[in-house]
């Protein structure tokens, strides 16, 4: 049996707040939400559902499959993106899976922004969320073996208030001499083409990222919008000044400052870019080196 953890983003506030004790405290001075599962009180496990899914009901060995843990979100509620944002909590998800099913990375899909008073700015997904993990079967996997993946998952849910909560499904895999496609695979399929490109492994990238002293400058000729969601995922990557107004912008050009003193010492930017050209989105993954890797600072 294969353990493997993986661990939700947190905002530097809840790190804080989690540490001396008060998270607890100030979720339960919250008002009632009017949610009340079987009779009880507003519980953060209970407005979120989850199970496992595969894109093939029967796996053959040496092959590579998509596995996704599914969360269904209770209306007006919303989980988190792998940067939560200026506030939140990203799902953590730990897997027990056995020994011929190797589990990638997570694969997240472009998530949506929510803006909140303070004002604050929050990536998010409502109603569903799939979180994707590619798998790869061992080509000595023996046929006719049968296993159990097991994800164990916690959350932070929100609405108004926030509450945390957690789950845990399973899902059997059973090794056959071909694969056959489960009646999961086209959801799958669907939540994969949200997952960002990278920009780096396309021939004409339709998006341009540079610097212009210390603001990012992001132009995708011909968008209607173009909204930025940086990764902040080592201690030493930098943010943006304000992704409240300048975290999105109508038309085909986004610029975002920079503390420079804080570029100084951060060696890149990475992030996502999502562009809107009528009914159509598409997103990309970037990565830019900063003035400690080589950036020119001149305008």
């Amino acid at each position: 049996m294969i353990v493997r953890k993986y661990n939700g983003a947190m905002h530097l506030l809840h790190a804080i707040l989690i540490a001396v004790g008060l998270v607890g405290t100030a979720l339960a001075r919250q008002p009632d939400n009017g949610f009340h599962p079987s009779g009880g009180a507003p519980d953060g496990s209970r407005l979120v559902s989850m199970d496992v899914i595969l894109d093939h009901s029967a796996v053959a060995p040496g092959q590579e499959a998509m596995l996704a843990v599914r969360y269904r979100i209770e209306t007006d509620w919303h989980l988190y993106w792998r940067n939560p944002g200026e506030t939140g909590l990203a799902p953590g998800v730990k897997f027990e899976a056995p020994e011929w099913l190797s589990i990638g990375e997570p694969m997240w899909a472009a998530p949506e922004r929510h803006e909140m008073p303070g004002p604050l700015v929050d990536f998010i997904y409502e109603k569903e969320l799939l979180l994707l993990f590619p798998v790869t079967v061992s080509a000595d996997a023996p046929v006719g073996s049968e296993g159990t993946v097991k994800a164990t998952s916690d959350w932070l849910v929100c609405r108004r208030e926030c509450l945390f909560g957690g789950g845990e499904a399973t899902r059997s895999v059973t090794v056959a001499s071909s694969a056959t496609r489960s009646v999961a695979a086209g959801v799958i399929e669907a939540w994969r083409a949200r997952v960002p490109r990278r920009l780096d492994e396309v021939r004409d990238p339709p998006v341009q990222v540079d610097w212009k002293g210390s603001a990012l400058v992001i132009e995708a000729p011909g968008a209607d919008r173009i909204t930025f969601f940086p990764f902040q995922t080592d201690d030493d990557e930098a943010m943006p000044l304000d992704l409240v107004r300048q975290g999105i912008a109508e038309g085909d050009r986004l610029e975002a400052a920079y503390n420079e003193e804080r570029l100084r010492d951060a060696p890149r930017v990475r992030g996502v870019v999502t562009i809107e050209r009528g009914d159509e989105t598409s997103s990309w993954e970037f990565e830019l080196a900063t003035r400690r890797t080589g950036r020119d600072s001149s305008d």
